[in-house]
């Protein structure tokens, strides 16, 4: 098991669940730029939880769902040693399980390349392309977010930007850089998404 500390909180970390790093760190400064009182806030594939501990300091109403049970019971623990109890935590493959909307919804999806002979480690792997987990986020996301919801979304550089810029627009979502960062071979960014207006104007 290893060890972690967000905020000066020390976070449990289970063996099958993926240890913060750098793009945690990254997406999770984003989601405490947020105006987050009272917004309900989903962290998807939530791990150790980081993201919504970031959203729950912000006033936020946070549900942690991972279809990892371990990651789910992780981060409900590690919301509890950060002060926190007013939270939800659920078992979900995706949006599986999740038939709410939400105002936020945060994803640092496994995204790094899986090799022809390599056993994939779902902490990482995001299938031979990077892109499998982040194709199925975009492809459901819309139906989740709230009118006025907005998504942030963790990539990085092995996932091809533009090929990942395209996908949002095909499934009718602005978007913009909220932050990035470039780290040992790769870079990383955090894209802040929102239904465009003529998707808005259809609801």
């Amino acid at each position: 098991m290893e060890k972690a500390f967000f905020n000066a909180v020390e976070l449990v970390v289970p063996n099958s669940v993926y240890c913060p790093r750098e793009d945690s760190f990254l997406l999770a400064e984003c989601v405490q730029k947020e105006k987050l009182a009272g917004k309900s806030f989903l962290d998807l594939g939530c791990g150790t939880g980081i993201q919504g501990i970031a959203a729950l300091e912000k006033g936020a109403k946070v549900l942690f769902a991972d279809k990892n049970k371990e990651a789910a019971k992780a981060a409900q623990e590690n919301a509890k040693n950060a002060g926190y109890i007013d939270f939800t935590t659920r078992q979900s493959d995706l949006f599986e399980k999740i038939g709410e909307k939400f105002d936020f919804i945060a994803f640092n999806p496994p995204y790094v390349q899986q090799g022809e002979d390599e056993k994939p480690d779902e902490r990482l792997t995001g299938g031979k392309s990077g892109r499998k987990l982040i194709e199925l986020f975009l492809k459901e996301t819309k139906g989740h977010l709230g009118k006025e919801g907005k998504i942030l979304l963790l990539c990085s550089s092995q996932d091809n930007f533009g090929k990942v810029e395209a996908l949002m627009k095909k499934r009718g979502l602005e978007f913009r850089i909220a932050a990035k960062k470039n780290i040992f071979f790769e870079e990383l960014r955090v894209y802040s998404a929102s239904l465009d207006l003529k998707e808005k104007s259809k609801d």
